[in-house]
């Protein structure tokens, strides 16, 4: 669904941008792929791939332990909902 994926990169670029560092790069590519079927009869599978990475630090442990809890934000009260992730 187009609107889900825009939500969902959408939010992920967004919490990307406002916990890095000034200078950091986010960077975005897109690819098509193909998987053939094991069976002869089906059609290959085409898909896109996104990729996202960045030139940060990464998160600390205690963050990574927690990015899929609901309304977990590191950000200050009343700057974001803490539903990032968990919309995945």
């Amino acid at each position: 669904d187009e609107s889900q994926i825009e939500q969902v990169l959408f939010a992920l670029l967004s919490n990307a941008r406002d916990a890095s560092a000034a200078g950091h790069e986010i960077l975005v590519s897109t690819t098509n792929c193909t998987k053939e079927q094991s069976e002869s009869l089906k059609p290959a599978v085409t898909f896109a791939v996104v990729k996202v990475s960045d030139t940060g630090s990464g998160m600390t442990a205690e963050t990574r332990e927690r990015i899929f809890e609901p309304f977990f934000t590191t950000k200050p009260i009343g700057q974001g909902t803490g539903l990032g992730l968990s919309q995945i």
